[in-house]
């Protein structure tokens, strides 16, 4: 008689201690390396992030961004038209945190995790076709980056589990960093900018306030459904 030998999957969910592990590697990088310059990739590739966010909502509320742009400094700036503006611009800040709790919430879940970073590097592809223009350093730039993370999660599906947690976790931690520009001038942020535009300036505060709350919820969220989804 012949028998079979049970097949086991190559892409296994992360265990609570590597992602507690890699969570803590993403806090070191904030608390400890924050100025080291080999950090500089990583933060201007979540500013795109921001940005991107920022298109996507307005496509989504009917609009249509014409440029996005990328510093070194860690700036960028999207412009639109039409869109819901307080939506559009909210996605900077809430967007970025909610596709960093969506990485870390579905690294418990490979496939779904997997089927999610597929349709995010598509968003990012379109974007890169209709929004940027070729002369753009961050044309190419997103491209490399939409078409790398791909195939990284198609070829080494395994290791793309670990990039793909501390991905999301930075993009977490670095909205949280991002906190500490409200404190020092709220009026020049997204939030200063949404109240600005309200012709409400006094809500900039409050709006800060509630994307803090926002932001860190769904963080913690994220990390508890982690540690405890099997």
């Amino acid at each position: 008689m012949q028998t079979t030998a049970p097949t086991t999957t190559l892409r296994t969910a992360l265990n609570p201690t590597t992602i507690l592990v890699i969570l803590g590697l993403a806090l070191g990088c904030s608390l400890f390396l924050w100025d080291n310059p080999l950090l500089l990739p990583l933060k201007v590739f979540t500013v795109y992030i921001h940005e991107a966010c920022h298109a996507l909502a307005s496509i989504l509320t009917g609009g249509r961004p014409l440029t996005l742009q990328v510093s070194l400094n860690e700036s960028g700036q999207v412009l639109s038209r039409g869109g819901f503006f307080p939506v559009v611009a909210s996605g900077g800040y809430v967007g970025t945190a909610a596709i960093g709790a969506i990485l870390i919430a579905l690294s418990r879940h490979p496939y779904l995790q997997k089927a999610f970073v597929a349709l995010l590097c598509g968003l990012l592809l379109y974007l890169t076709a209709t929004v940027l223009q070729i002369w753009q350093w961050e044309f190419w730039a997103g491209a490399l980056l939409a078409v790398s993370w791909l195939w990284f999660n198609l070829k080494v599906p395994q290791l793309a589990l670990f990039l793909n947690l501390f991905i999301g976790s930075f993009l977490c931690v670095y909205s949280v960093h991002d906190f500490q520009d409200f404190f020092y001038a709220v009026q020049s942020t997204d939030a200063g900018i949404l109240a600005n535009g309200l012709g409400l300036p006094f809500l900039a505060w409050p709006i800060a306030l509630i994307w803090i709350v926002l932001n860190l919820t769904m963080m913690s969220r994220a990390i508890s459904y982690a540690l405890k989804s099997h």
